[in-house]
């Protein structure tokens, strides 16, 4: 099995979007972040981009802009947004599994709502090493090895 960086990087994209509403089953930590690494970067690209094309200030789009390029802005300016929309679902999906591989149930996603403590709640367990207990939130059937975190 070949487990290089960029083998795991690519199966973590891949499986990420195959399991896009699927909260059955468990997330290994790698996975869990080689889709943040992997959301990091399409985010940075995007405002680079859009920093790329505003380099000349806010007067940069005038009446005399080409349609085109104030058009391409446009897209380069609602993409994040719409790339956040599309990716909210499996991301639920994937702490869910990132929870169940720890042995603690998804409904601890709840914790999200408290301002700043939720978002330290879900860091620790995105950290914390997997737990062979959770096979229990596994699909009946699904008995495959899984590489180590």
């Amino acid at each position: 099995m070949d487990l290089s960086p960029w083998r795991q990087f690519t199966t973590a994209v891949r499986l990420f979007y195959r399991n896009y509403f699927r909260t059955r089953g468990r997330a290994t930590r790698a996975e869990f972040w080689w889709l943040v690494l992997f959301q990091a970067l399409v985010a940075g690209a995007w405002t680079l981009a859009g920093r790329l094309l505003s380099i000349g200030g806010p007067h940069f789009v005038t009446n005399d802009t080409p349609e085109l390029l104030t058009q391409t802005m446009m897209f380069v300016g609602m993409f994040p947004f719409a790339w956040q929309l599309v990716n909210l679902i499996p991301s639920i999906t994937l702490l869910a599994r990132r929870f169940h591989d720890t042995d603690s149930s998804a409904v601890l996603l709840f914790t999200l709502i408290i301002p700043i403590a939720g978002l330290v709640i879900v860091l620790i367990y995105a950290l914390t090493a997997s737990n062979p207990r959770g096979v229990r939130y596994d699909p009946p059937g699904a008995t495959a090895a899984r590489p180590p975190a």
